[in-house]
Order: structure tokens, then C-alpha cells, then sequence
């Protein structure tokens, strides 16, 4: 999940970057935070798998 929103950074889709790393920290979470705030969703910092397929299909547009 953390390497979709890297290529969603590189991509411009979001702004944040995070770590490459296996760690679910602080970047990661504001990372998610800040697409589930774009697609209209409440910032609760859980991506699960509904909003992993979603990034995929983002990412493949």
C-alpha cells in the first residue's frame, strides 16, 4: 500500500510523501488521510482494503 502512494505522489495525486519503509507512521497516515479527504470521506487514518482498490484505480486513470 505505502508503494501505491508513492506513485500516487510521483503521480501528483497527493502531496505528502512517505517512507519507504515498512512502518505505518505518521506520513502514511497523513498520506491517507489526505485522500480520503479528497474522495469526500472522514480522515480517520485506516486505509483498508476498499480504499486500497480505490487508489489502485486512481492510479491506473
Amino acid at each position: 500500500m505505502k508503494e501505491l502512494l508513492a506513485l500516487a505522489r510521483k503521480k501528483k495525486i497527493i502531496k505528502t510523501k512517505v517512507d519507504e519503509n515498512k512502518t505505518f507512521g505518521d506520513g502514511t497516515q497523513k498520506a491517507v488521510n489526505e485522500l480520503l479527504k479528497k474522495w469526500g470521506y472522514k480522515q480517520t487514518g485506516i486505509a483498508g482494503e476498499k480504499f486500497i482498490k480505490k487508489l489502485k484505480s486512481e492510479l491506473v486513470k
